[in-house]
């Protein structure tokens, strides 16, 4: 799928409509250079996504990152438990990049993680609390724990 194709078509001419710092020319050559990982290619300061939902978006909007595992069951038979990596945006959205199995979801997560300086990975329920606090302050406090996760790692 490339950036003109008649999924991404909308998303790149609305993201070029928000930031004007970037052109087609800039979008398609970060394009043509980012190694794809499932469906996810990052930098340049972007980050596409090619999954379920299609979204470019500046690295610094992704706060926070995270892989689910959910179980299925169809009259309490177990069908299987797909994964998938969840991003939160600094506008609240949450997108998700369907990888199916949870070795594909650390594949993404592994290409993601230097890529996204000022992003939380991983989930808790007191990151749950944070996120939820955060929603009246912009979530600095998440901008400041991933600054603190990736100095460690």
């Amino acid at each position: 799928m490339a950036l003109n194709s008649v999924l991404m078509a909308n998303k790149t001419l609305s993201f070029l409509r928000e930031n004007p710092d970037y052109s087609m020319a800039r979008l398609e050559a970060m394009y043509n250079a980012a190694q794809p990982v499932h469906g996810v290619r990052a930098g340049d300061g972007l980050v596409i996504i090619e999954s379920v939902q299609q979204h470019i978006l500046r690295e610094e909007d992704v706060l926070w990152v995270y892989a689910q595992q959910n179980n299925i069951r169809v009259s309490f038979i177990p069908m299987g438990s797909p994964s998938n990596v969840q991003l939160w945006t600094s506008r609240g959205e949450n997108i998700i990049i369907a990888t199916m199995t949870q070795k594909r979801s650390v594949e993404v997560l592994e290409y993601l993680f230097p890529r996204l300086t000022e992003t939380v990975f991983g989930h808790s329920q007191e990151l749950v609390k944070l996120w939820n606090a955060g929603k009246n302050d912009g979530h600095a406090t998440f901008r400041l724990l991933g600054r603190q996760q990736h100095q460690k790692g």
